[in-house]
């Protein structure tokens, strides 16, 4: 999935502003901080969906729902800092920060439950 996702995360960071000009009006451009932190998002996503699944094939609930309870509770207490300090772009570090460190979960639980089996 990362090899799918790459080019067009590596569009949205160099290219945030192109990309936004030839998608939406002009007075959208000045999203193009909060987009670029959105491709980036968009890889961590890709290589967390992977553990993820794991996670879920592997019938790991508690450690899935305790990363899902981490991560919402991470992203709500983010947003109320952020947000009104950086506004879009403070919504997508709350995002980008929150889905890492449970992606980070995902990949740790999965590393450690294949260990254990060998």
């Amino acid at each position: 999935m990362f090899l799918v996702v790459l080019p067009v995360c590596l569009a949205t960071i160099i290219f945030p502003e192109l990309i936004l000009r030839l998608i939406y009006k002009p007075e959208y451009a000045s999203s193009a901080g909060a987009l670029r932190i959105m491709g980036v998002y968009m890889m961590i996503f890709s290589l967390g969906f992977v553990a993820s699944q794991y996670i879920v094939s592997a019938r790991m609930e508690k450690v899935y729902f305790t990363s899902v309870i981490v991560g919402g509770t991470l992203s709500v207490l983010l947003c109320f800092v952020l947000i009104p300090k950086l506004g879009g772009i403070g919504a997508a570090i709350s995002l980008l920060i929150a889905h890492g460190i449970s992606m980070g979960l995902y990949w740790v639980a999965m590393i450690l439950h294949v260990r254990n089996r060998e």
